[in-house]
């Protein structure tokens, strides 16, 4: 259990290098008792907030659904791994691995599982289950913005050379922070229609890991 403990929280530190990310809080949307569809919506993704954002050196998008589950995908759409139900999982190219450690009475041992193609299946129906409700809900504006942060503008060369490290915190008018909250989510749901659209759901595997 430490050592989920200690997987989630490498995760949720990952959501701090997102430099163009936002957090929202989806608002309910029970759908109605006539609804047919009512048994497979999405009336709720989860009880808490939503971190989801770029990280630009890479291009990588990911969504944190609360703690779990938590996904990343390459610029392509293509999934590089997950949290989810408490399980790591790390793309093997045409599969994924879940990744589980189990602790024995002397050591704790690595166990890995790839899926096989039916639990791939299963797997990708359920993120895009979570990835279709996601994008109702922005797309009908059914939340409340709690937090969002954009790349901040480079320096003057001069003065990135004499202050090495350090990044200017720019202000911006309420109209400045419409327009880039406006383009993140713009840019937010341009991802999650490449995602749904991707024939190839997993990304290649990643260099040195199991």
């Amino acid at each position: 259990m430490a050592r989920e403990e200690s997987d989630r929280e490498d995760l949720m530190r990952e959501a701090v290098a997102l430099n163009r990310r936002m957090e929202i809080v989806p608002k309910a949307m029970a759908p109605p008792a006539d609804d047919a569809d009512a048994a497979t919506r999405l009336p709720a993704i989860t009880a808490e907030p939503i971190v989801l954002g770029f990280r630009s050196s890479t291009g990588w998008f990911s969504i944190y659904f609360g703690q779990d589950p938590v996904y990343t995908w390459d610029a392509t759409g293509r999934l590089r791994r997950a949290y989810v139900d408490g399980f790591l999982f790390r793309t093997q190219g045409t599969t994924l691995a879940r990744l589980e450690r189990v602790r024995g009475s002397s050591s704790v041992e690595l166990v890995r599982h790839d899926l096989e193609v039916a639990e791939c299946a299963h797997f990708v129906a359920r993120m895009h289950h979570r990835l279709r409700g996601l994008h109702e809900i922005l797309s009908s504006k059914s939340y409340a913005t709690t937090g969002w942060v954009t790349a901040p503008a480079r320096q003057p060369a001069a003065k990135r050379a004499s202050n090495p490290g350090v990044i200017d915190a720019t202000t911006s008018s309420t109209s400045d922070q419409t327009d880039s909250e406006s383009q993140l989510t713009s840019d937010v749901l341009a991802a999650i229609e490449r995602i749904l659209e991707q024939p190839e759901p997993f990304a290649p595997p990643l260099p040195g890991k199991r």
